[in-house]
């Protein structure tokens, strides 16, 4: 009797099982078509739209790449920048001697509705969900957030990065 429910439990929770996978969302199994084009492209037609992709972060001196890694609705894009040496800056948390990396994306996708993400190699994570219209450029830019203060001091880009803002402008940011 125990052998008899036994299997009767494992069927039915495989008929669960086979009944979720049977009720996927059509947008959940086909893959976001996402194709990288140029900086300075020219506006997409109706049927398409424009995301473009800012992110920055201020590091102490060191000549390492920095990874960043941009997800469209879960389709993944690897980018490893090169940093710059900086001194001066104008944000006041990054003011002092260290690599500046700056990653600027463009990308041309079908419109709707997207969850646009971005992980830095640090482990840090912030993401921005938008509906898209076509014949439009958007961009999303992704701020860095450092460390707390210490001793009373002001946040600073040496305390480390503990997370990213994403603010959300429509029109090409970088143009303008």
């Amino acid at each position: 009797m125990k052998k008899m429910l036994m299997f009767i439990g494992v069927l039915t929770v495989a008929a669960v099982f086979t009944g979720c996978y049977k009720h996927l969302p059509k947008e959940a199994a086909e893959p976001v078509e996402v194709k990288d084009v140029a900086l300075d492209m020219a506006s997409p037609s109706k049927d398409e739209t424009d995301l473009i992709v800012i992110a920055h972060v201020k590091k102490r001196l060191t000549q390492e790449p920095y990874t960043f890694i941009v997800s469209i609705d879960g389709k993944e894009m690897k980018e490893t920048v090169k940093g710059v040496r900086e001194t001066e800056s104008n944000v006041v948390e990054e003011r002092g001697e260290g690599t500046h990396y700056t990653l600027a994306k463009r990308f041309r996708l079908k419109p709707g509705s997207y969850e646009i993400s971005l992980k830095s190699e640090d482990g840090h994570y912030a993401r921005n969900k938008r509906e898209l219209t076509g014949g439009r450029v958007y961009t999303v830019i992704f701020d860095p957030i450092y460390g707390p203060t210490k001793f009373g001091r002001p946040k600073n880009f040496r305390e480390g990065v503990i997370g990213y803002s994403a603010y959300f402008e429509v029109g090409n940011y970088l143009k303008e």
